[in-house]
C-alpha cells in the first residue's frame, strides 16, 4: 500500500541520515577511546614478565576489549578478579599490598585515563617512590601508557 511505502521509505531516510554518526561512533576511536590502539601499544612492547596497573580500577574493564593484548600482563593491584567479585572491577588491593607484589617487578605498565590533556602528570602514587622512572610514554587518544622500569 501506499501508506506502508512512504513509512519504509521515511524509515530509510532516517536510517541514511544517521548513518554517518553511527559510522563515526563505532570507529576504533568513535567515543575518544581507542582501546584498540592500547592493544597495539602494548602487544608492541611488553616483555614477559611485566605488571600492569590501572588508574583507576574502574579502566581495568578495558582488558575484556582486546585481552589477548593484556593477557600477558600480570595484575598487581588486583585481590580479587572481576569474575570472582561478578563485576568490572574486581577488587583491588591497599597500596602496601601492592607494593609488595611491585618488589618482584622488573617492568609495570600504568594505564591512565585523561580526559583533560592539560592536566599535569602526576606519578601513580606506589610508583612515586624513587624505585621507578618512567620509561617510555604513549598517548591513545584518551588513554596514557606509561612504561616504568625498575631503577
Amino acid at each position: 500500500s501506499l501508506a506502508a511505502r512512504a513509512v519504509i521509505a521515511g524509515l530509510a531516510g532516517i536510517a541514511l541520515l544517521g548513518l554517518p554518526a553511527q559510522l563515526a561512533c563505532r570507529g576504533p576511536d568513535g567515543h575518544g577511546d581507542n582501546i584498540r590502539q592500547v592493544a597495539q601499544i602494548l602487544a608492541g612492547h611488553e616483555r614477559s614478565g611485566d605488571a600492569v596497573l590501572y588508574f583507576w580500577p574502574w579502566w581495568r574493564q578495558i582488558s575484556a576489549a582486546y585481552p589477548a593484548a593484556f593477557s600477558q600482563l600480570r595484575d598487581v593491584s588486583l585481590a580479587r578478579s572481576p569474575a570472582q567479585d561478578g563485576n568490572f572491577t574486581g577488587t583491588q588491593l591497599p597500596a602496601a599490598g601492592i607494593r609488595a607484589r611491585l618488589a618482584a617487578v622488573r617492568r609495570v605498565w600504568l594505564v591512565e585515563f585523561q580526559r583533560y590533556p592539560s592536566q599535569p602528570f602526576q606519578p601513580y602514587p606506589v610508583l612515586a617512590a624513587s624505585a621507578w622512572k618512567v620509561a617510555m610514554r604513549w598517548h591513545a587518544s584518551d588513554f596514557v601508557l606509561t612504561l616504568y622500569v625498575r631503577r
